[in-house]
């Protein structure tokens, strides 16, 4: 368990063990620093105190990781990717819900060891209130993760799902446009260079046409865009990502694309965006049996072919993006990168991973927590089920209690983790990607 420092002196006492400071800092000692300091530096960042001393924690993190680990931007390399004759391969977009510096950190040891580069960092603004992590929190633990790896790479934070709520849309656009116009500029702030709009709630499938269906998700991304491309440095042009079909809902057709396409261009004619995320039968989390065990997701890897291949001939975008990929078969990974996939988000996985290696007690505290606090709005839903949907509203609440596990009590988990992942980015073709990503990548 790491401690809290108790004032600005306590810290800059063991900071001088390591660090330098002059008109920029210097690490004096890797080895401390990579050892002991920085692993007590991000737990004050997380669960000190003092905004003031957390602001100035972050900021030091920032400025360590400027030369080798920078926040970095990865349109260039997803527009270059689309015209160039680089070897395939399916970016992974990883949603780190707990232990997020350390399980960065395992992340970014996996990628030294197979000279990966093309690997996203992300959280959704529904993560960010779930999981008690604010995108400067996020941007600090997955920097710090890097700096202790001593990964030498850009780093790519992104906001997924930056998502509009249909509902609070109807009731009121202007306040919750004002809502997603606020997450980026907060994201931004805090040097995501990668933000993933999601406007495909406002899809509407009850109107005849496709023209109809797609209008209002079409123009609020290209508003988005707007919104971005004003407040982003123009040094660090920001990576967007859109949706054109709703994770669980239809499957995505060309047609949905090309609509969806045609009335974002009459917005956005130039410096949109870099992909689009589309629906190919996955959903988020997977669907549950009864017992608590997963069904066997049907992907149709033609959507992605068809649209992904369009995509990059016809638009300069690097390719379709699959959602809720978590549930699926390791052959199914194998086939992204043939079938124009650009990217693959995992999240549940991770997730699923955590809950199952956390010891027998915290497991079942954790599942108490879920029982008695979270509604249950589906009565035809088993305990097993209503525990796999729902243990996610744990992370918040149990935040430092999971930070605060001993390493042995986490070993099972970290072990688990690069056995279930190394095979995934292996899959996705990304290793040797290091090259190709710091060749072709805008950094800050």
């Amino acid at each position: 368990m790491q401690s809290l420092w108790k004032n600005r002196e306590e810290y800059l006492q063991e900071a001088q063990k390591c660090l330098r400071f002059s008109s920029s800092v210097i690490i004096t000692d890797h080895l401390y620093f990579r050892q002991n300091f920085i692993d007590t530096l991000i737990y004050n960042t997380v669960f000190g105190d003092d905004e003031n001393l957390k602001q100035e924690f972050s900021s030091l993190i920032l400025s360590l990781s400027q030369e080798h680990c920078p926040p970095s931007s990865h349109k260039n390399l997803y527009q270059s990717i689309s015209k160039l004759n680089y070897k395939k391969f399916s970016s992974a977009a990883l949603n780190i819900r707990t232990l997020t510096f350390e399980i960065a950190f395992t992340i970014f040891q996996l990628m030294k060891k197979h000279h990966i580069g093309a690997v996203i960092f992300e959280i959704a603004r529904s993560e960010m209130e779930y999981t008690d992590q604010r995108p400067q929190e996020f941007a600090s633990s997955i920097l710090a993760g890097a700096l202790k790896a001593d990964y030498k790479g850009p780093v790519f934070l992104q906001g997924d799902h930056f998502q509009v709520s249909m509902s609070h849309f109807i009731q009121d656009s202007s306040a919750e446009m004002k809502r997603i116009e606020n997450l980026i500029s907060e994201a931004i702030d805090a040097h995501f260079l990668n933000i993933d709009i999601d406007a495909s709630t406002l899809v509407d499938l009850s109107k005849q046409s496709i023209i109809d269906q797609q209008k209002m998700n079409s123009h609020v991304t290209a508003q988005l865009t707007k919104f971005i491309r004003a407040h982003e440095n123009s040094a660090n042009n920001i990576s967007i990502g859109g949706e054109i079909g709703h994770i669980g809902d239809k499957n995505s057709s060309v047609e949905d694309f090309e609509t969806f396409m045609s009335l974002y261009l009459k917005e956005i004619p130039q410096n949109g965006l870099s992909k689009v995320s589309v629906q190919t039968g996955s959903s988020h989390g997977g669907k549950v049996k009864a017992d608590g065990s997963l069904e066997k997701m049907n992907i149709d890897f033609s959507i992605l072919e068809n649209i992904g291949g369009l995509a990059k001939k016809k638009y300069g975008l690097a390719g379709a993006v699959q959602h809720g990929a978590s549930t699926l078969e390791l052959s199914d990974f194998q086939k992204f990168p043939k079938h124009n996939t650009a990217e693959v988000h995992l999240a549940t996985g991770l997730q699923n991973i955590f809950f199952e290696s956390l010891p027998d007690d915290l497991k079942k505290e954790v599942d108490s927590y879920v029982l008695k606090t979270v509604e249950k709005k589906d009565d035809t839903l088993t305990a097993e089920q209503f525990l796999y949907k729902n243990r996610k509203f744990a992370f918040g609440p149990f935040k430092q209690v999971f930070w605060d596990m001993t390493q042995p009590e986490k070993a099972k988990y970290f072990s688990s983790l690069e056995n279930y992942l190394e095979p995934l980015l292996l899959a996705l073709n990304l290793e040797n990607t290091i090259d190709i990503t710091n060749e072709l990548t805008h950094k800050t």
